[in-house]
């Protein structure tokens, strides 16, 4: 295998799709999917019934 292969990473999408992709945009995916996590969480939390906490 050369490098180009080497690079290469098989990712499954949440459709159940698999995709080829390289490993440096696989860290930048999981990157930003880190900060929407944070900013989620950084969001007004509510209470069950609605009222904020």
């Amino acid at each position: 295998m050369n490098d180009s292969h080497q690079n290469l990473v098989e990712v499954r999408r949440s459709s159940g799709e698999k995709e080829w992709m390289t490993r440096e945009k696989l860290a930048e995916l999981n990157k930003q999917r880190a900060l929407k996590r944070e900013q989620s969480k950084a969001l007004e939390k509510q209470h069950w019934n609605g009222m904020k906490v």
